[in-house]
């Protein structure tokens, strides 16, 4: 009798320790888990990819940039931590010629495919609206 009782307590103190050391090591890696999730996110915040950061909305009147000043206006945007932009042309029709510079036209369509290319090269979203002020 005396040696099944032995045998029982035994038993007991062996499950006790092994169900200590599963606790310890699951609790070790939850916690190693929540310290890598947590270096997760914060270098995320810290450094986002492209394409998790913010955008900007660009109202672009037609017709008043040059080559130049598109390409000083998204290096601009790109240095700011703008990740997209998104143009919006505006309808200058009361102060330019319409066939030269309006939406549509050869110059913006130059000046649309400029954008696409220079966005392109710095990894930037970029997108249109369809047509000026949609």
């Amino acid at each position: 009798m005396k040696q099944k009782l032995m045998h029982k307590i035994v038993a007991f103190i062996l499950a006790q320790c092994m169900f200590a050391t599963v606790c310890v090591a699951t609790g070790s890696a939850v916690e190693n888990q929540q310290e890598n999730f947590s270096e997760t996110i914060e270098n995320i915040l810290k450094n986002p990819k492209m394409e998790q950061k913010v955008g900007a909305r660009w109202w672009l009147a037609e017709g008043s940039h040059t080559d130049e000043t598109l390409i000083e206006s998204i290096d601009e945007l790109y240095g700011y931590g703008f990740g997209s932009v998104e143009v919006v042309t505006l309808d200058e029709s009361a102060y330019l010629d319409d066939a030269t510079y309006a939406w549509g036209s050869k110059e913006w369509v130059e000046d649309t495919q400029l954008i696409l290319d220079e966005c392109t090269k710095r990894d930037m979203g970029v997108s249109f609206t369809s047509g000026t002020n949609w």
